[in-house]
């Protein structure tokens, strides 16, 4: 009986310490990465997008927020012959490392899982490699 009586008061002790743990979802980013982002061009493999107010309406782009959300806009049917149709789709990143994101987003199609590895990035430019994970 002491036993049980010891597990339940150091059960509560250990739930409020993990409990106020830091959440270290976006610490190993650069800080500039937060934002929103528009498209520009894409080179062999490396993706550019500029930094911007707010995404435009026919061009795709995405918004990386500080809680590990993102929200990104791109073609809403699988034609990408012009005029295409953009929407928002909402999905979720999760830091790898200081240069690679794991996103999760959704997609006119179901959900895209893919890595952005990051190239450069400035607080105007970013570029990035994309990497679909299976």
């Amino acid at each position: 009986m002491k036993n049980y009586k010891k597990y339940l008061l150091t059960l509560p002790i250990i739930l409020i310490l993990v409990s106020c743990t830091d959440n270290p979802v976006n610490e190993n980013i650069p800080a500039n990465l937060e934002g929103t982002w528009v498209y520009r061009s894409h080179q062999e493999d490396v993706y550019t997008v500029e930094k911007s107010i707010n995404l435009e309406n026919d061009n795709s782009g995405m918004i990386i927020l500080g809680n590990g959300k993102l929200i990104e806009r791109k073609n809403v049917g699988f034609c990408g012959t012009p005029p295409v149709i953009y929407d928002n789709y909402e999905g979720n990143w999760e830091s790898l490392s200081d240069t690679k994101l794991l996103i999760n987003v959704e997609y006119w199609g179901g959900t895209e899982n893919y890595t952005l590895e990051i190239v450069s990035v400035t607080n105007s430019v970013l570029r990035f490699k994309k990497s679909k994970i299976q």
